[in-house]
């Protein structure tokens, strides 16, 4: 009796020890901060502006900026935003800057307002019923055949990613697949899991597909020399994303073979699956005809104009602008409710990072890292595009692609000087391929994942870390090299 009283007592000790080690770390946060970057000036006023000096203050902001962000110690925009103060006071510090409004050149405003009607752009459309309805309708023709409803599934997600992102794509396809399966009595595992790894697949479809694709073709203006217009990521990124995509349904369809043949077996189960998917009504998501006849019209016009603009000579941002001035004015809707839709955090995110690295970038360190990596290659195109596509790749699995991307763009032009290209256009494909196929790699490697392991945890179908990565390590890798393949016989064939 008694032992067992000192084992309540003791595991009670054990919980108010974590919740009290917890709540001070979350209290302290800040001051650690606050405290490193005050360090980092510290060094500045100290030790003056010698070059070496200058590069080593840089780094270090970079460094815990980067590892507050992957660590997840602080909330990624709180970090970015702090490491951007603490870069322009080094700037001033240090004289590498001494003008501060020049330090706001360091940031591609045209790349932050493209995300941001992007943003409104999808999230409008999302809001009229039109890709639920699209949803219904075909995954009705799969008839309660778990196999072809999987394969429906992986074409209406892609299909998505290519026109919304793979973030709105996600969000949409998950929750109607949770709906359908919950109505089907069915597992929802092997379906949301598949959403969650062709969101991310796809997401070098097309340039909308994901905000990678946004920034990397805003930094070099959407120059079409690079494929890094509309059209351009139609020609490069839609080939490589379907081979992805099918390969990626192959292995997912063997590995969840069991619970799809399971209901397969069962022909009474197969037929009651079979009426509860066709008493589905696709018109129940319609709320206002005329907001979903008028939404199919803009997104169609707004994608053509996506399409045309490098043929029509206008800019990227100021398309996306007439979309989302459509979308509001057309959907009635009150315009700061549609700016609401917009995740600030990210802008402001974005925003911060492009700063910290503009710091190490004015600094010198990220040409010295670009010669260093065009160097490992030995003036190799395709050693080149190894290193590239597995160094974005694994490092986006662990931390946020974003950071990696922006990050990496600073340091293409010395590969490209070091390596002795002709031009940027395989480096930066094998940094978006490597971008978006390695956010598989780990439960937080990419927002789809986040959002689809709290989904699953609210159906009772809690999946863990090693069960994830059963699936996504040999997903990730197989996407990985198929696309360092597929970038070598391009570049061999367009003489890159």
């Amino acid at each position: 009796m008694l032992d067992s009283r000192k084992m309540v007592l003791m595991r009670s000790l054990e919980k108010k020890t974590r919740k009290f080690v917890r709540r001070t770390w979350i209290r302290i946060q800040p001051y650690i901060f606050i405290i490193l970057m005050a360090s980092v000036v510290a060094v500045v006023l100290l030790f003056g502006a010698a070059a070496q000096t200058v590069s080593a203050i840089f780094i270090a902001i970079t460094l815990v900026t980067y590892a507050l962000i992957a660590t997840e110690k602080m909330h990624r925009t709180l970090a970015a935003l702090g490491g951007a103060i603490t870069t322009l006071i080094a700037f001033r510090v240090t004289g590498l800057i001494t003008d501060l409004n020049q330090a706001l050149d360091l940031v591609s405003w045209s790349t932050l307002l493209i995300i941001i009607t992007v943003a409104i752009i999808s999230d409008i459309a999302k809001d009229s019923g039109i890709f639920h309805y699209i949803i219904i309708k075909i995954v009705k023709r799969s008839k309660g055949k778990p196999e072809k409803l999987l394969l429906y599934i992986s074409l209406l997600t892609f299909l998505l990613t290519a026109l919304l992102g793979n973030v709105p794509a996600f969000m949409i396809m998950s929750v109607l697949t949770v709906m359908i399966t919950k109505e089907a009595r069915m597992n929802p595992v092997p379906y949301i899991m598949t959403e969650i790894i062709i969101a991310n697949a796809s997401g070098v479809s097309t340039i909308v597909a994901s905000f990678v694709n946004l920034l990397v073709s805003g930094y070099f203006n959407m120059n079409t020399q690079y494929f890094l217009s509309y059209v351009g990521f139609l020609a490069i990124g839609i080939p490589i994303s379907l081979i992805t995509m099918g390969t990626t349904y192959l292995f997912l369809k063997w590995y969840y073979r069991k619970d799809i043949s399971k209901v397969d077996a069962d022909k009474a189960e197969s037929e009651l699956l079979r009426k509860r998917l066709m008493s589905l009504n696709e018109k129940d998501f319609i709320k206002n005809p005329i907001f979903f006849r008028n939404s199919a019209v803009i997104l169609i016009g707004t994608l053509a104009l996506f399409a045309a603009s490098s043929f029509i000579g206008l800019p990227f941002y100021l398309i996306g602008l007439m979309g989302a001035f459509a979308f509001i004015y057309m959907s009635g809707i009150d315009p700061r409710e549609a700016f609401h839709k917009v995740d600030w955090s990210l802008i402001f995110f974005i925003m911060g990072l492009f700063i910290v690295v503009g710091g190490i970038d004015k600094a010198g360190v990220l040409e010295e890292a670009g010669n260093a990596i065009g160097a490992i290659s030995g003036g190799s195109l395709p050693v080149l595009l190894i290193v590239m596509t597995l160094f974005s790749g694994i490092l986006s699995g662990f931390m946020d692609n974003i950071s990696v991307t922006t990050a990496l763009l600073y340091a293409v032009n010395p590969i490209v000087l070091s390596a002795g290209l002709a031009t940027p256009t395989p480096v930066l494909w094998a940094m978006m391929t490597g971008a978006s196929f390695g956010a598989n790699l780990t439960p937080i490697g990419g927002i789809a994942n986040i959002l689809g392991f709290v989904a699953l945890e609210k159906e009772g179908a809690k999946q863990s870390w090693k069960k994830f990565f059963l699936v996504s390590i040999p997903v990730t890798f197989m996407c990985l090299g198929i696309s360092i393949v597929y970038l070598v016989m391009l570049s061999t064939l367009l003489r890159w």
